[in-house]
């Protein structure tokens, strides 16, 4: 069985793998060492759409797939071998991808807006609680 990315996951795939290797592997060690993931490496995912890869375009994202949300996360990993760029990244695509799957109108225009922007990290118990009072 042959599996090929598409044209489009191709380009998210080179896009991410130049910012994750110009902005991210130079500093990985530094990040594992301080424990944090500086704000400018935050905002730089955030304009690549990465934040809320998987919402929908009117909730701010690109609307991707979960084969591309796995492409994104494959090239953050390469690129900090700690994995903490890709588990920050993957924590809110995945509550990203319940809340535009299974979320209220008013929980997707409240929480992805600002996620996409990198003004606060997707807010989990509150996601939780609007989850589960659907």
């Amino acid at each position: 069985m042959s599996i090929k990315f598409t044209e489009e996951q191709e380009l998210i795939r080179q896009s991410v793998k130049e910012f994750a290797q110009s902005k991210i592997a130079p500093i990985a060690l530094e990040m594992e060492k301080t424990k944090e993931i500086p704000r400018d490496v935050v905002k730089g995912m955030a304009e690549l759409g990465l934040m809320t890869c998987t919402a929908d375009e009117k909730y701010g994202g690109p609307g991707l797939d979960a084969v591309s949300a796995g492409v994104i996360a494959e090239e953050l990993a390469k690129a900090d071998c700690t994995g903490s760029t890709c588990v920050y990244y993957l924590v809110p695509a995945s509550w990203g991808f319940l809340l535009n799957k299974y979320g209220t109108e008013e929980a997707k225009q409240e929480i992805f807006p600002r996620q996409s922007q990198a003004s606060g990290f997707l807010e989990l118990l509150r996601l939780k609680v609007m989850l589960v009072l659907m």
